[in-house]
Parts: C-alpha cells; structure tokens; sequence
C-alpha cells in the first residue's frame, strides 16, 4: 500500500471525528460568548440595585435618627439616582474592551468558516 494511499485513508477515518468535534467546540464558543455578554449586563444592573440599596440606606439612617431629610439637595446634587458614566477621551470600560474582543472573535471565527468551506471544495 502505498503511504499516500494509507495517510488519506487515515484523514477520511477521521474526518466525522473531527468534525463533530468542529461542532462541539463551535457550540461551546456561542455559549461562552452568551454567558459574557449575560455577566456583563447583570454586574451593570448588581450596581445599580447596590446603588439603590445604598440610598434607601442612607435615607432609613436619617430618618431613624430624626433627622430632617433634605430630598432637595439630595435630588439636586443626583445622588439619589442613578446616572450613566461618560468617558473621557482615551477611556474605556471593561464592558467596551469586551466588545472589541468579542468583533475579533467572530472574525476569525468567519475565517476558520472560510478556510474550511474553500478546502472542502478543492
């Protein structure tokens, strides 16, 4: 038998391996991918429940010590609601970075895609 023959036998024996195993990790890769994205959008709404807690904190310990409340210049300077951060230029978040990374993922994720959409078709 030729070694030609015998490596080419080989690669087709396990080609439906390998490309389950393609499959498998392609799913795992969409699920990672959800699962960030999912933590990220729970930490944003975590510290704005946080924030809310702190405030409600806050405004029991005054009244518990009779304290007169100033919900004026408490609204007023807005620490009572939640406000988005702006960035400065040149600034990010981790959320952003992410972003960034999860584009780069699925670039070269596509060209995997590619790769072995154009070498089955040889």
């Amino acid at each position: 038998m030729d070694p030609k023959e015998n490596i080419a036998a080989i690669a087709l024996s396990l080609l439906p391996h390998a490309s389950i195993l393609l499959l498998t990790e392609l799913i795992a890769f969409f699920f990672l991918r959800q699962s960030r994205a999912t933590m990220d959008e729970f930490r944003h709404f975590d510290s704005l429940a946080r924030h809310r807690e702190e405030v409600l904190a806050i405004l029991r310990i005054e009244h518990e010590q009779n304290d007169q409340i100033d919900l004026n210049g408490a609204i007023e300077k807005g620490w009572i609601f939640s406000q988005s951060q702006k960035l400065a230029a040149g600034e990010s978040t981790e959320i952003v970075e992410t972003r960034k990374l999860e584009k780069n993922e699925v670039d070269i994720l596509n060209k995997i895609v590619e790769l072995i959409s154009g070498a089955s078709k040889r």
